[in-house]
């Protein structure tokens, strides 16, 4: 976590001597000498009042002796120290600096992982019931030329090749699954079928496929029941639409 260099002995320099100053809280500002997100605590030997510069300078310092997840930690302690409301950091260039340390850690922090499993969650904040229409609207009418589609082909293929694992399915809950299921089988108008043995069925494939479960048995016969019903078969175990 921490590596002993100037920069580090620099630091513990500033801390003993604000220590033997004894100084108190008005007019400076008051640190932990072990940050607490790196296990320090809110005792006073880990305590020590600095100066607004001295503080600057120390927390710019700890960026610069620690490693690892410790450093990011320290990288974002720092930006948030140079970023605080009716504060500016007084060197434009000392501020790019902090923000291009900041931007990647924040960069190596958060590559390969998605934000489902960075934040717990699919999306920042919850979408309106108004949102959604919005979006099934937009894809509904959304024209994908065949350029576009082979693009996406070749970005996914390469995707899988880098980053395998970012094709693993979130898990769904019961309920998530009763929803998809309620919705799939509700879905599309009712379509005339007809077999030589069974006769003429009317509803939509799904109902097609919850009336015959010993003959639609496999994963694969609903979307060659949804092919029949679209027109791109001509029969499906022994099945054939008779109008739609």
């Amino acid at each position: 976590m921490f590596i002993q260099n100037k920069y580090s002995k620099t630091y513990y320099s500033i801390i003993d001597n604000a220590k033997q100053l004894d100084r108190d809280k008005k007019g400076n500002e008051r640190h932990h000498i072990l940050p607490k997100s790196l296990g320090g605590n809110d005792c006073k030997d880990n305590l020590v009042n600095l100066t607004p510069r001295e503080h600057y300078i120390c927390h710019l310092l700890l960026t610069k002796f620690t490693v690892g997840v410790a450093r990011q930690k320290m990288s974002y302690a720092l930006h948030r120290l140079t970023n605080k409301k009716n504060e500016v950091i007084r060197s434009s260039k000392m501020y790019e600096i902090i923000r291009r340390e900041h931007s990647a850690m924040l960069t190596l922090k958060q590559t390969g992982v998605s934000y489902r499993d960075r934040c717990g969650k699919s999306h920042a904040h919850p979408i309106s019931e108004y949102q959604k229409e919005q979006i099934r609207k937009a894809n509904k009418n959304r024209v994908i030329t065949k350029e576009t589609r082979e693009k996406i082909s070749k970005s996914q293929k390469q995707r899988k090749i880098d980053r395998p694992e970012s094709f693993a399915k979130a898990p769904m809950t019961e309920e998530h699954k009763r929803n998809i299921s309620k919705a799939a089988l509700g879905k599309g108008e009712k379509i005339t079928f007809i077999h030589k043995e069974h006769g003429i069925f009317v509803g939509t494939n799904y109902d097609l496929i919850r009336a015959f479960p010993a003959i639609f048995d496999k994963p694969w016969h609903g979307p060659e029941i949804w092919k029949l019903a679209n027109g791109l078969y001509k029969t499906c175990k022994g099945w054939k639409v008779l109008s739609n």
